[in-house]
């Protein structure tokens, strides 16, 4: 019991939960408004609270239904093209491919490009 005016400790939440979880409600959202293939982004700035997010999406989406990718750090040109490659059918004015494509969930902090060489 709290005594009058003694304040309450603040509750702690489990951001890698809360950010999961609104991830996954935000992709249901969107298929409930008609948009085909989902694309949800999930941005922090922390490398391991992303990994930790990620590998929660991992254990808690269908895999076989959602594309889920990580993007941490620096990426070389020749990943970079294998990612633009994964992402090309969430492009603006795709929308054929979009509609053919697996809902998408994207995990990243921010990612810089380097050149190769």
């Amino acid at each position: 019991m709290h005594e009058a005016g003694a304040a309450a400790k603040p509750v702690r939440t489990d951001p890698t939960g809360t950010f999961a979880f609104a991830a996954r409600e935000m992709a249901k959202r969107l298929r409930r408004e008609g948009v085909a293939a989902p694309a949800v982004g999930v941005v922090v700035n922390r490398v391991d609270l992303t990994r930790a997010i990620f590998e929660r999406l991992r254990e808690t989406v269908d895999a076989g239904v959602h594309l889920l990718l990580l993007l941490i750090g620096r990426s070389r040109h020749v990943d970079r093209r294998g990612i633009e490659g994964r992402l090309a059918p969430f492009r603006t004015g795709n929308h054929a491919e979009r509609t053919a494509a697996a809902p998408l969930m994207v995990v990243a902090t921010i990612v810089r490009i380097l050149k190769d060489g």
